[in-house]
């Protein structure tokens, strides 16, 4: 998640990242700290009036993850049967075996002289007689000895997660690397040329706070101390990184528009790297962000005056339009309107409006997504 503190006129981005080992972190420039109070540990959404980008991780859904299951169950029932048939034979060959090796012994016994083979039991008797029992210390020596080597055993630090300097006003850009650093999946990916410098700054993360003039001059930041928006931000290093990277993010909305007769008026599809949510004209005190996801997808009606022009029928016609997505991503980044613009007074403002994050995401297709990070928002210049 990528937040913004403050107004139009002046702020700062911070980013909020959900790790490997399953743990929020906050990362404030060079500055990173575990987050005190973790976000959904207590329930499935978290509000917040700072929140900015929010990103969200494809996974299984549940019906695919019952029928993965479902299909591990029965493979496993399967190879425990057939092991335990195995097991089974082996027993009846090792029982035969055992039989067999008995009535040997036993004519071997009784083929020797009896006075031979009464010296024998009688030496047998005595050796099991003169045995001494092991000492209860010494029956526990070996636990005591594994008990010390846990105990002993030193346990490995937790990874250590480092920031980015600021260069004066690039809270913007440290935010949103922050989230591309933590989004694993377009590692493998940054292999050409134009990811030269975003695929370094991953890897001197891991080891160290990083400077950021390179990619500022690879993205001709000039001034580093104009601040920008991290939205604008985000988009420029996609549009700048290899097309085989940036397809992580991208996915397809379709449009389409269709008269009352179901004659097809206009259809389009564009990719898309974030998707948008408006936060003006909602009635809830408390912004929503799965209930605006919702109605992006829900169909418009345009009557009356707002009748569309169909050439099949060769007049305007009521009209319905629907958006879809044709091909979901695999990292969904919602950017949050919270700047727009007053056309009474001619002028920018910002929504400092209260919006509830759910954890997780569920589409028509049965896809999932989960939350793994989020922008608190800082300055957009307009």
């Amino acid at each position: 998640m990528v937040n913004h503190m403050g107004s139009l006129r002046g702020g700062h981005y911070t980013a909020t990242v959900l790790s490997e080992d399953n743990t929020w972190y906050e990362c404030d420039d060079d500055h990173v700290s575990k987050v005190k109070h973790q976000p959904f540990a207590d329930d499935r959404t978290f509000s917040s009036r700072t929140v900015y980008l929010l990103t969200y991780r494809a996974t299984e859904s549940n019906m695919s993850l019952e029928m993965k299951q479902n299909k591990e169950d029965e493979v496993q029932t399967r190879d425990d049967n057939e092991k335990l048939n195995h097991q089974t034979e082996g027993e009846e060959d090792n029982t035969e075996e055992n039989s067999n090796n008995k009535s040997e012994e036993l004519k071997e016994t009784n083929s020797k002289d009896p006075c031979e083979r009464l010296d024998e039991e009688a030496k047998t008797e005595i050796e099991e007689q003169g045995e001494k029992p092991k000492d209860s210390c010494e029956q526990h020596l070996g636990e005591e000895t594994e008990t010390e080597k846990e105990e002993l055993r030193v346990t490995p630090p937790q990874r250590r997660h480092h920031g980015l300097y600021n260069q004066g006003a690039t809270c913007y850009l440290n935010s949103v690397l922050q989230v591309l650093f933590m989004t694993t999946e377009i590692h493998d990916r940054l292999n050409q040329q134009p990811d030269q410098e975003l695929r370094q700054i991953i890897t001197d993360l891991k080891r160290k706070t990083c400077r950021t003039e390179n990619i500022t001059k690879s993205l001709q930041i000039e001034n580093v101390h104009e601040q920008r928006d991290a939205a604008e931000c985000l988009q420029e290093i996609l549009h700048h990184i290899s097309p085989e990277a940036s397809m992580v993010f991208q996915g397809q909305l379709m449009d389409t528009t269709k008269c009352s007769k179901d004659h097809i008026i206009n259809e389009e599809t564009n990719p898309f790297w974030t998707l948008p949510l408006s936060l003006k004209h909602t009635p809830d005190t408390t912004y929503s962000v799965e209930s605006s996801f919702k109605r992006t997808f829900q169909p418009k009606t345009y009557t009356g005056d707002n009748m569309v022009y169909c050439n099949d029928c060769k007049q305007n016609t009521e009209a319905t339009s629907r958006c879809e997505m044709v091909e979901a991503p695999q990292i969904l980044i919602f950017l949050l309107k919270r700047f727009d613009f007053d056309y009474n007074t001619r002028s920018h403002f910002k929504l400092d409006c209260c919006v509830e994050v759910p954890c997780e995401l569920q589409l028509k297709a049965r896809k999932s997504y989960f939350i793994c990070g989020f922008h608190l928002n800082g300055l957009s210049c307009f």
